[in-house]
């Protein structure tokens, strides 16, 4: 099947289609999401306390994390088309093909995630983010004390390479994620090989530039917009609560992140190529959809 063309207004309409299968569909995706999140949250709490399994804990979770992203997508295909997408279902789903086509998934994530932590080390090393950290927590600790940090503290000291060095390999994400959005999609609901799926999302990306950047600009705009509101609302739980609330907010909203992108992620596969002409054009899902 070739790559369609789409205008860019379909950029918004992947996100806005999204949301709207989110809120149709709350409980499967929550608990997607929260399963999610607690993975995050616990793998986080391991690591601090025990720093020497830090690298198994990462590892098991991005082999657990990537899963549930390819079950985030199936998700979203099962309540789009009407079908039940219950949490029960979606498990059971691993089970025959399905489940091969979501193992032969993990290795692109595999390779992303390990591209990244090779970025971080080769760009900022781990010894500047320790030295970065202990410096955030010295500056920190002064401004609750009333001294005058000095700016050359920070210009001198690592944090500079850290911020750098974060925001280049920010900028190499976004650009991988124009080129592969559709990979996963096009592997677990298009039954594709990994080189095929690489080439044809590459091309619905360089074809379809104009929504790409579009919806990389909505998201970040919306990004932006929510994590001032929930930082605002965990900002008052953590007064009520203590600072694990917003510990546990913070590794929520990860996990409704996550499933927003897995469901763009597919919106934008249908559109550019999955289905026929037909039902590509159109993201609407039965008002029923019940999970």
């Amino acid at each position: 099947m070739e790559i369609r063309k789409v205008p860019a207004s379909a950029g918004a309409e992947w996100l806005l289609e999204s949301f709207r299968l989110l809120r149709r569909s709350p409980a499967g995706f929550g608990l997607l999401g929260v399963i999610y999140s607690g993975l995050w949250l616990g793998m986080a709490l391991f690591a601090a306390s025990f720093p020497q399994l830090a690298a198994i804990m990462q590892l098991a979770f991005m082999v657990a994390g990537a899963l549930l992203v390819a079950l985030m997508i199936y998700a979203a295909q099962e309540a789009d088309a009407g079908r039940s997408a219950s949490l029960g279902a979606l498990f059971g789903s691993m089970r025959g093909e399905n489940g091969g086509r979501m193992i032969r998934a993990l290795v692109p994530q595999a390779i992303f995630g390990l591209g990244m932590v090779g970025l971080v080390y080769l760009l900022i090393g781990q010894d500047n983010l320790v030295k970065a950290m202990e410096t955030m927590a010295d500056l920190q600790a002064k401004a609750e004390a009333g001294v005058q940090v000095d700016p050359n503290t920070i210009l001198d000291g690592p944090l500079v390479r850290v911020a750098i060095g974060g925001m280049l390999i920010l900028g190499i994400s976004v650009l991988v994620f124009v080129f592969t959005m559709t990979l996963l999609p096009d592997m677990l609901l298009g039954d594709r090989r990994l080189g095929e799926a690489l080439r044809r999302s590459a091309g619905a990306g360089l074809r379809n530039l104009p929504a790409m950047l579009l919806y990389l600009i909505l998201g970040f705009v919306l990004l932006m917009a929510v994590s001032i509101g929930v930082g605002i609302v965990l900002g008052i739980a953590q007064l009520v609560f203590g600072p694990a609330a917003a510990i546990v907010g913070n590794a929520l909203l990860y996990g409704l992140i996550m499933n927003l992108i897995a469901a763009t992620m597919y919106f934008a596969w249908k559109q550019m190529l999955g289905g026929d002409e037909t039902t590509a054009t159109t993201g609407t899902a039965p008002a029923g959809v019940a999970m």
